[in-house]
């Protein structure tokens, strides 16, 4: 039964869909992520976040194993590299799967995946210690059945990591521009701790700031990645480029980690 805040989360969430009339006028999906956007150098260092430092003491000196849902390139499981004696990640884009496997090999893991969206796959895949999904819960609408899905294949603990508000959010003012399309401002991180809550467990919110993730694309993909995204044609490239001169676009500082025992 889909509780009030979990149709409070879909409704708010609901409100971020792009218009038909805009969609129809993309002439490719604003949906694909570009796998170097996510993707985790060979040198790269990692910052110390509560997700972070949860995720340590939660596998514990010993180690264990690690379940990744929406893994992307690796840069929410790699941090816990040295206390993880087991790797799985679950992604729906086969090439971050790639660039996932190939991260968490350098740093010598024993890894495996699955590919395909979590809803469709979760039955298939194993549990783990710990089970952690960052930068995914603004992408799911049924929240309740996200919530119990992750907290059913924990042993341990469930660390969700996403933005105070919606990540697209800074891309407000630039569709405003192009499209004259105001954004919402739900939902929050606040929110979703309220539905992991109302789903029977007792979670933790702990809200920190960080620098900006440098991207990894150059600038003329960068510019593709932002136009894409706000379904323009390739030739509107030096309008996106002149709009982010005007604008700027930069992620979200203002990050939250919401964890709970299962």
């Amino acid at each position: 039964m889909t509780t009030e805040l979990e149709q409070q989360w879909s409704d708010a969430l609901a409100l971020w869909s792009i218009s038909e009339w805009i969609l129809a006028q993309a002439p490719t999906s604003p949906w694909v992520h570009p796998p170097a956007l996510f993707a985790v150098a060979p040198d790269s260092t990692f910052a110390d976040t509560p997700s972070r430092r949860i995720g340590l003491e939660t596998l514990g000196p010993e180690g264990a194993t690690v379940l990744d849902v929406g893994c992307g390139g690796g840069g929410s499981a790699l941090p816990l590299a040295s206390r993880t004696t087991h790797l799985h990640g679950v992604d729906e884009q086969h090439s971050m799967l790639v660039n996932f496997t190939e991260a968490a090999q350098r740093l010598g893991l024993v890894v495996s995946t699955t590919e395909g969206k979590w809803q469709d796959v979760e039955a298939t895949v194993p549990p783990a210690d710990l089970v952690i999904s960052h930068h995914v819960a603004y992408n799911v609408a049924d929240i309740g059945a996200y919530v119990s899905s992750l907290s059913s294949h924990a042993n341990r603990r469930v660390i969700v990591e996403l933005p105070d508000r919606h990540p697209t959010a800074p891309m407000s003012p630039l569709w405003k521009h192009f499209w004259d399309l105001d954004r919402p401002a739900e939902p929050s991180a606040q929110l979703f701790a309220e539905v992991v809550r109302a789903s029977g467990f007792s979670p933790s919110l702990e809200r920190f700031s960080r620098a900006p993730r440098k991207p990894q694309l150059d600038n003329d993909a960068y510019i593709a990645f932002v136009r894409t995204r706000l379904c323009l044609s390739p030739d509107r490239d030096n309008d996106v480029a002149e709009a982010l001169q005007r604008f700027g676009l930069t992620e979200s500082a203002h990050v939250a980690t919401v964890h709970w025992s299962p």
